[in-house]
């Protein structure tokens, strides 16, 4: 089950325990054809996923919704720990000029066989825009659950 601290409206943080080995959570987070399987929300459909897994890489990742709109969003790799730790930076592309960006932070923790993910996103420009990111990236991890259950 997620937890998102509510204490911070510019920051997002969600807690999770996975059932699976963190080499496979890290995986899912860093193979493209995994990704695919996982990235965006309920009603999204992940459409293209390119990865430059390297620490000052690009990654860009494209979701189409039920609407038919592709929506995007990109950024840098800014640190790698392989099965613990990405850090990458995270914005919006609207007509190919990036919004406002934020740092994402994906911690992966060895849990007696299973993953204790600790995801952290901010600042935001908004409390609307963490409380949209926490629906969006909340449910995302949920298909991400439903993806290393398999």
């Amino acid at each position: 089950m997620a937890k998102a601290n509510e204490s911070d409206a510019e920051h997002l943080r969600i807690e999770r325990t996975l059932p699976a080995p963190r080499e496979l959570v890290y995986r899912a987070f860093t193979e493209p054809s995994r990704m695919l399987r996982w990235f965006g929300p309920h009603g999204f459909e992940a459409t293209t996923i390119d990865l430059d897994l390297q620490e000052g890489g690009a990654w860009r990742g494209g979701m189409r919704g039920s609407d038919g709109k592709e929506l995007i969003a990109s950024g840098v790799y800014r640190q790698i720990v392989p099965s613990e730790l990405l850090v990458f930076t995270y914005a919006w592309e609207e007509e190919g000029v990036r919004g406002h960006e934020t740092l994402c932070r994906v911690e992966l923790h060895e849990h007696g066989g299973q993953t204790r993910l600790v995801f952290t996103q901010g600042p935001f420009e908004s409390a609307e825009a963490t409380r949209s990111h926490a629906g969006g990236w909340g449910e995302a991890l949920e298909k991400l659950e439903s993806e290393v259950r398999k």
